[in-house]
C-alpha cells in the first residue's frame, strides 16, 4: 500500500470519529444554550451540530467507497485463482495423474 494511502486512511480514521463527537457537542451546546436563552448560542450549537455531521457522512461515504473497492479487487483475484485451477486441474488422492 502507497504511503499516501496509509496517511489518507490514517487521517479518516481519526476524523470519522471526532465528527461524530462534533456532532454530540453541537447539538448538545444548542440544547444549554436554548436553556439560556441564547439565540446566538442555539444558532451556533446547530451549526456546529450540522458541520460535525456532514463531515461525518463526508467520510463514511469515502470509507465506503474505499471498502467497495477493495472487496471488487478481492473478487477480481478470487476469479483469476479459480480460472487458473480450472485450466490445471489436481487430481483427487487416489486418482491417476
Amino acid at each position: 500500500m502507497p504511503p499516501n494511502q496509509i496517511t489518507k486512511e490514517a487521517v479518516e480514521a481519526v476524523l470519522i470519529p471526532a465528527g461524530n463527537k462534533v456532532t454530540w457537542l453541537g447539538s448538545g451546546g444548542a440544547a444549554v444554550m436554548s436553556f439560556l436563552h441564547s439565540n446566538l448560542g442555539v444558532l451556533s450549537g446547530i451549526l456546529i451540530a450540522v458541520l460535525g455531521y456532514l463531515t461525518s457522512l463526508y467520510f463514511q461515504r469515502r470509507r465506503d467507497k474505499r471498502e467497495e473497492r477493495q472487496l471488487a479487487m478481492e473478487e477480481r483475484e478470487h476469479q483469476r485463482r479459480m480460472e487458473r485451477m480450472r485450466s490445471r486441474p489436481v487430481p483427487l488422492e487416489g486418482e491417476p495423474l
